[in-house]
C-alpha cells in the first residue's frame, strides 16, 4: 500500500513497532508512541521514557540500548516505506554524546529515510522532548534489499 498522508504513515508506523514488539526485532519490551509523521519527507518521530536501565554508569545514554533502538526503529520506517521486510543490514553506526540524561526523562527520537539513495539510507537523532537543542545521541543505518530473503519463503 502506498502510503499518501502523514496519518496514514503515522499509524502504519505505529501498528508495525507493536507487531514487532512480540519478535525478536530488538523491540522486546519497548514502549514508544509515534507522535507525528510525514510522507513528504520521510520522516517519523517516536516518544520515549528514559528509565534508569538505559542509561549507563557515566549517566548517558547506554550504547547497547541505543544502537539497539536505532536499528530497529530505522529499519521499521525502512521496511513501512518501501513495503517489504527483506531488507539486511549493511552499516550501522552510533554516536552517544557524552550528556548526562537523569531519568526518568521524555526523549524524541527523530528518524528520517533517504529514500533516493540505493540501498536506502535512515538516520535517528536522540533529542530531549524538554529542550530539543540538547541531542543525546545519533545513528545512521543502511539497509540493502535481499530478493533471495523473499525467495526463499
Amino acid at each position: 500500500m502506498k502510503l499518501v498522508s502523514d496519518e496514514q504513515l503515522r499509524e502504519a508506523m505505529g501498528a508495525e513497532l507493536v507487531r514487532r514488539r512480540g519478535a525478536d526485532f530488538g523491540l522486546d519490551g519497548f514502549v514508544g508512541h509515534v507522535v507525528c509523521a510525514s510522507v513528504s519527507r520521510n520522516t517519523v518521530t517516536v516518544r520515549v521514557t528514559v528509565t534508569a536501565t538505559e542509561v549507563n554508569s557515566s549517566g548517558t545514554l547506554d550504547e547497547g540500548w541505543t544502537a539497539a533502538r536505532a536499528d530497529a526503529l530505522t529499519g521499521t520506517l525502512i521496511c513501512v516505506l518501501s513495503g517489504t521486510i527483506f531488507h539486511t543490514t549493511t552499516s550501522l553506526a552510533v554516536s552517544v554524546q557524552p550528556r548526562p540524561i537523569c531519568p526518568p526523562a521524555e526523549i524524541f527520537i527523530e528518524l528520517s529515510v533517504d529514500s533516493a539513495l540505493q540501498p536506502p539510507s535512515a538516520s535517528a537523532v536522540f533529542r530531549d522532548a524538554l529542550n530539543p537543542s540538547i541531542v543525546y545521541a545519533t545513528a545512521s543505518h543502511t539497509k540493502l534489499f535481499k530478493p533471495s530473503l523473499a525467495a526463499s519463503l
